[in-house]
C-alpha cells in the first residue's frame, strides 16, 4: 500500500514537471505583439524647407489618447534638446493640451512645414502667430501617449531623429 502511494506520488510529480516545463517553454517561444505607441518620420533626412511626414501608430489593444505631435518638434543645440515653439491656433488664446485620439491598431498622419510659429511679445489676443523656417540640424518629435479610461496613466515617447540639411 505504501509502495503504491509512492509511486502515484512519484508519477503525479513528474506530469507536473512535464507540463510546468513545457508551459513554460511554450511560453518563451511564443512571440506576442509589441504593445506601443510609435512615432515615426517618412526618411532620416530632409532639404530645408521640405515637408516631415510624421507617422503615428497605435500597436496597443486600446484606443489611447496622444499629444499631437507637431507640438513636439525638437532641435539638438549644444547636446540637449530644445522645444521648436509652436503655437496651434490664435495668439493670446489660453488653452490645454491640444491632443488626439488614436484608435487601437490606427495610424495617423502629420505633417511639419519645418516651421516654429510664435507669437509677439507681449501677445495680440486673437492674432496669427508669425511662422520662421526652422535651422538645419538634427531633429526628433516627443509626444505623450496616455490611457483613455485612465489619464494619470502617462508616457514619453520619441521619433527617430532626422537631419534637415
Amino acid at each position: 500500500m505504501m509502495k503504491n502511494k509512492k509511486l502515484f506520488y512519484g508519477i503525479l510529480l513528474v506530469i507536473i514537471l512535464v507540463v510546468s516545463g513545457w508551459w513554460i517553454w511554450d511560453s518563451l517561444l511564443t512571440t506576442k505583439p509589441v504593445q506601443q505607441v510609435t512615432i515615426t518620420t517618412d526618411k532620416t533626412e530632409y532639404a530645408l524647407g521640405e515637408t516631415v511626414k510624421i507617422i503615428a501608430k497605435n500597436k496597443m489593444d486600446k484606443s489611447m489618447h496622444m499629444y499631437t505631435p507637431l507640438l513636439g518638434v525638437e532641435r539638438f543645440d549644444n547636446n540637449n534638446w530644445i522645444p521648436i515653439k509652436m503655437v496651434l491656433g490664435m495668439c493670446g488664446v489660453t488653452g490645454g493640451f491640444v491632443y488626439d485620439t488614436i484608435e487601437f491598431q490606427d495610424t495617423k498622419e502629420y505633417e511639419w512645414y519645418q516651421e516654429e510659429k510664435i507669437c509677439n511679445d507681449p501677445p495680440i489676443v486673437a492674432s496669427m502667430p508669425i511662422s520662421n523656417q526652422v535651422p538645419a540640424g538634427k531633429y526628433r518629435i516627443k509626444s505623450v501617449v496616455m490611457d483613455l479610461k485612465d489619464t494619470n496613466k502617462k508616457e514619453t515617447i520619441y521619433s527617430n531623429e532626422f537631419m534637415i540639411t
